[in-house]
């Protein structure tokens, strides 16, 4: 009898463990296909555990580390949790990260986001506390193409129209000219201008 519950005790924790894994997938999967934007070149898709090599390969870039991430060059660990997070977000509010593909093609362009950004700003600048912005980078194969402006774009409708927002906040370094450019054309206003941690940033909002 004991030999039998015992058995019996595993099988059950077996379907147990194997039911949460497969509720994790379709959680998943449902996120991806659910929150897929497309435009005429470009179809936007939730980021996910698959996407954890192309991801990591993109951040460790230096033009987008340098702007990103103060220049830190981040592990695998921790795209991988940046990765988790996203899932999250999306399961939770509909924000996280859109990867940015071309329509036929499966090589990651770049991303963009709908992130609570917690910036380090100097003391007495501003309010410090994480506030939702827009967010993107792009493989340096792929800058000049007007890809950002045009995965913005769509990701601000769906702000708008589907998380039923009234204005959308962004921000930038203050030397990254080609990222002010894309929210200038997206007819962002700057806000201000503060002493983050490593440098000046310049603070962006769109009102619809």
């Amino acid at each position: 009898m004991v030999g039998g519950d015992a058995a019996g005790g595993f099988s059950t924790l077996v379907r147990m463990s194997r039911l949460a894994a497969a509720i994790r997938m379709n959680r998943e999967a449902h996120v991806e296909n659910h929150g897929v934007l497309l435009t005429e070149r470009l179809r936007l898709q939730p980021m996910h555990r698959g996407d954890l090599d192309a991801l990591h390969a993109l951040v460790v870039q230096p033009g987008v580390r340098r702007y990103l991430f103060d220049e830190r060059i981040l592990s695998r660990e921790e795209t991988d949790r940046m990765l988790a997070a996203s899932t999250r977000q999306h399961v939770a509010s509909g924000i996280g990260l859109w990867g940015i593909r071309t329509h036929g093609s499966a090589r990651l362009v770049g991303f963009v986001c709908l992130w609570p950004f917690a910036h380090e700003y100097a003391p007495g600048e501003a309010d410090a506390a994480p506030q939702n912005e827009l967010g993107f980078a792009l493989d340096a194969d792929f800058h000049e193409r007007g890809y950002a402006t045009e995965a913005c774009r769509a990701l601000i409708a769906y702000a708008r129209e589907r998380l039923g927002w009234d204005r959308i906040r962004a921000s930038t370094d203050l030397c990254n000219n080609a990222a002010t450019r894309v929210l200038w054309r997206l007819r962002f206003a700057e806000t201000l201008i503060v002493r983050g941690r490593v440098g000046p940033l310049r603070l962006f909002e769109l009102v619809f």
